[in-house]
């Protein structure tokens, strides 16, 4: 925007200058400006674009020091890329700068020169686009006020974090090269000593993996690799990053190995922290951390809670009927090049619940959301494997509120609301019937 503003002042100066004040005036729209007005009108955009955007940072910077405090410091990244936030501080810049543009070429006639008179230059088309930028930026400025307490309300940051994970998980269940089927083992049998080795030269957190550079280096090459380390792990300096096999498992000839290691290697952009881009599980970990800090001590915020746990549910029901996605990466003849660890429903479930039991267990009313939202799951579940992982996990939540609960009664509420949970996915009969109750299968408690 800032580079726009750049472009608008030379176009709208070309155009000042070759309309002139006289065409101007018959335009009808404005009368035409004196130099002085046109200076002072400039000086004072000028002066006040740049207070504003100013005052428009702090604002945005006590929004993000407040979010990492309460949230977390890992959902800043969700502020600094909030479009409104990014529009408003471009509007205030590119308005400061195009004003500041135009104020220089605006200038007084000098005659006192022979032969080298300057003419009076009036940019009135300029002042006039000068103005209604003004404008725009005092309407953003209103929005600004209004979208920056919209920006800090947990349930908006639970919201977004959750709508971006469920439609990244969508993206995952649905991606064309991830559902054809893995090996049956799950993995590759090839001999372990007859791969290449590729030890990492770089250490940090995995931010980014090129697969379809890697793709094109195994197809080319007709070679298997399987990954060791994907995005979001963290790498030691020396680890093994990935093991490399020809296609039919025989090792790779000694004079090339050095090359392919370096083009492996490069493949891989390594950073101090991780980040969303081809990680589904860092905004899982997101979630958690929201979810944590609220049934802290110091906090005690259980509707919080509550609503990161709704957002588990959305999230974890795009995967709940689906197959498993694939993870591995085939070439253009279909033919299997990458192995890679696939994000299962096990995996997603186990972040979500596992991480989160242990604050869950230890409050009452988050427990018992929990519970019906895994009750929830398994009641729509139409694999086995799902409704069995799910009940484990509530067995294991109920164990967990008896160490974790102080107060008998609860402990006892607890239970007793599992113990209908389970009586209730027993048949389709009590199912019916507890979906229109409010304790946990609907109704609006």
């Amino acid at each position: 925007m800032a580079i726009g503003s750049v472009i608008l002042a030379a176009i709208t100066v070309a155009i000042d200058r070759a309309l002139g004040s006289e065409d101007f005036r018959m335009a009808g729209i404005f009368a035409p400006n004196s130099i002085e007005g046109t200076r002072a009108i400039l000086s004072i955009i000028t002066g006040s674009m740049i207070s504003i955007a100013g005052v428009t940072f702090s604002l945005t910077m006590v929004a993000v020091t407040n979010a990492a405090a309460q949230y977390g410091p890992r959902l800043i990244g969700n502020f600094m890329r909030d479009k409104a936030n990014q529009f408003t501080l471009g509007v205030f810049t590119s308005t400061f700068i195009y004003s500041l543009l135009i104020l220089r070429v605006a200038h007084t006639g000098d005659e006192s020169v022979p032969g080298e008179a300057i003419p009076e230059f009036v940019p009135n088309i300029s002042v006039l686009v000068a103005m209604l930028m003004t404008l725009l930026s005092v309407g953003v400025l209103i929005y600004f006020v209004h979208h920056i307490p919209e920006t800090l309300n947990v349930g908006n940051i639970t919201a977004r974090i959750g709508r971006r994970l469920r439609d990244r998980l969508r993206e995952l269940v649905g991606a064309e090269n991830e559902i054809r089927p893995r090996l049956e083992d799950g993995g590759c049998d090839f001999d372990v000593k007859q791969a290449l080795r590729v030890t990492a030269s770089d250490e940090g957190y995995v931010q980014t993996l090129n697969f379809p550079y890697l793709v094109k280096i195994a197809s080319e090459r007709d070679l298997l690799i399987d990954l060791q380390f994907q995005p979001g792990d963290f790498v030691v300096y020396g680890d093994i990053l990935v093991d490399v096999w020809k296609s039919d498992g025989t090792h790779i000839s000694e004079k090339k190995e050095e090359e392919l290691a370096e083009n492996i290697r490069d493949a891989y952009a390594m950073g101090k922290a991780r980040t969303v881009h081809q990680n589904a599980l860092y905004l899982a970990d997101e979630l958690v951390e929201v979810l944590a800090r609220a049934l802290s001590p110091g906090v005690n915020d259980p509707y919080t809670a509550i609503n990161c746990i709704h957002w588990y549910q959305s999230c974890l029901n795009v995967m709940l009927s689906a197959p498993d996605p694939v993870a591995d990466r085939f070439d253009d003849q279909n033919k299997r090049r990458i192995i890679a660890n696939p994000l299962t429903f096990e995996i997603l479930l186990g972040v979500f619940a596992g991480k989160s039991r242990a604050y869950v267990a230890s409050d009452k009313i988050a427990a018992s959301a929990m519970l019906s939202m895994l009750g929830k799951l398994h009641a729509r579940a139409t694999m086995e494997s799902r409704k069995k992982v799910l009940e484990t996990e509530i067995s294991n939540l109920v164990r967990a509120t008896y160490d974790a609960l102080p107060n008998e009664v609860d402990r006892e509420a607890i239970a007793a609301l599992a113990t209908k949970i389970a009586a209730a996915l027993q048949n389709d009969v009590s199912l019916e019937k507890a979906r229109q109750e409010q304790d946990w299968l609907g109704g609006s408690a």
